[in-house]
């Protein structure tokens, strides 16, 4: 199994709701790659959300039979403090820690499992339940060469309600962008459904996300 350790994202979330990332990973050709992340809603969130792991998806996939684990950790020194319904645990001074597991199933497709831990303000530690993926990339260019990658993600989530509102979800992430010279640039719009829970069924909203990365 292999450890990426060195693939890790920060994130802090402010109380308007904006959220700035950095994320260093390095690339095929060994050199290191800086990807500067902002994403912002379009309109006021219609649920708080667990921002448990940050993340931009581009060609990157496990080979057939490769294993890997990945780690997300974040935190947030500021931010909102009040919940915004009754017994949500809020993100104000938590820390999110997510181990992710990975594997190729074929060239094209690679299932994941997160698995979120939250310790909150006061310093008690909850499981706020798993999250399984499937990755799949139909268009992408051999070895990271030049040119343009298209997939999607899927996701279900069965997240504790103290943490997200609608706490059965399935999100559905293009990854759409390309790479040429240094620069590699995806976009990952992103749009979730409400499968059970408080929130109504089939419930959807927009969150864009516009990453773009220098290579260094």
């Amino acid at each position: 199994m292999r450890n990426d350790s060195a693939r890790h994202a920060t994130a802090v979330r402010s109380a308007s709701g904006f959220s700035f990332r950095t994320r260093i990973r390095p690339v095929p050709c060994g050199r290191c790659l800086l990807a500067l992340l902002a994403a912002a809603s379009c309109a006021p969130a219609a649920r708080a959300a667990l921002p448990d792991e940050i993340q931009v998806y581009t060609d990157d996939i496990r080979q057939p039979g490769e294993a890997g684990l990945e780690l997300h950790v974040n935190t947030t020194p500021s931010g909102r403090s009040a919940p915004d319904y009754r017994g949500e645990i809020t993100p104000w001074h938590g820390l999110r820690v997510t181990p992710e597991f990975s594997y190729g199933l074929t060239d094209d497709l690679e299932p994941g499992l997160y698995l979120p831990v939250v310790r909150d303000a006061s310093g008690t530690t909850y499981f706020a339940g798993p999250r399984l993926r499937l990755k799949w990339l139909l268009v992408r260019q051999e070895d990271g060469g030049e040119g343009w990658f298209l997939g999607l993600n899927n996701e279900l989530s069965r997240v504790a309600e103290r943490f997200e509102q609608g706490c059965s979800l399935w999100e559905l992430r293009p990854i759409i962008g390309g790479r040429s010279g240094a620069w590699l640039v995806s976009f990952n719009p992103v749009v979730d459904w409400a499968l059970a829970g408080p929130a109504p069924p089939c419930l959807w909203w927009l969150r864009p996300a516009f990453p773009d990365a220098p290579a260094a």
